[in-house]
């Protein structure tokens, strides 16, 4: 018997002290919340972002070749800055819709890429970004720096069944902000909006 009230009381004190710790987390949780939600704190953490943002993204892509662009603007306050690129050439789908659709997009154009649906069975490297078009529903691959402008003649041509179709792009100026998570509709709906918000507040 005293065995097990030792047991007991033990058993006790551990809950007890569960009950402490969680209650101590839920405190926590809610004190971080506020100091999230604080006004100054969350101007401070937007122009933060906004200013590791590029460097952030180069980091986890430091092997992808991207398009040359000049920062014209940058809004650190709402997380945008307004890009001027040079010339540059994207092998696209033609336009499709819907998630499904957006997966087809993905690996005919990787086909692409990797060899397998072009006529010299040529692998590319990846580049970045992805670029997808919500007014046509088309998505790009950007291609390599060697087929850009004139020297896109040169680039291996699709496969007659590969469903996509190279493009040279002209030099172009575009507002751009970068936000984290998966693109689904709905969020990028909405950083469109923000983002449209924001460049007509600064012009």
């Amino acid at each position: 018997n005293d065995v097990l009230d030792a047991n007991g009381q033990e058993d006790s004190e551990e809950a007890e002290a569960e009950v402490s710790d969680a209650s101590k987390a839920r405190a926590l949780f809610v004190v971080l919340r506020q100091l999230v939600s604080n006004t100054a704190w969350a101007v401070e953490r937007s122009a933060i972002r906004a200013e590791a943002g590029e460097g952030e993204w180069k980091q986890r892509t430091p092997d992808l070749e991207t398009p040359d662009y000049e920062v014209l603007y940058r809004d650190a306050l709402n997380g945008y800055e307004v890009r001027e690129y040079a010339p540059y050439a994207v092998v696209r789908t033609a336009g499709q819709g819907g998630e499904a659709a957006n997966n087809r997009s993905f690996f005919m154009l990787a086909d692409y890429i990797f060899g397998k649906k072009n006529e010299r069975n040529e692998k590319m490297a990846m580049t970045t970004p992805v670029q997808m078009d919500k007014s046509t529903g088309t998505m790009s691959f950007i291609m390599p720096s060697k087929y850009w402008g004139e020297s896109l003649s040169e680039a291996p041509l699709p496969a007659e069944d590969a469903g996509v179709s190279l493009q040279a792009r002209p030099g172009e100026r575009v507002a751009v902000s970068i936000f984290g998570g998966y693109a689904v509709g709905s969020l990028v709906a909405r950083k469109t909006e923000e983002l449209l918000a924001s460049v007509a507040e600064s012009e």
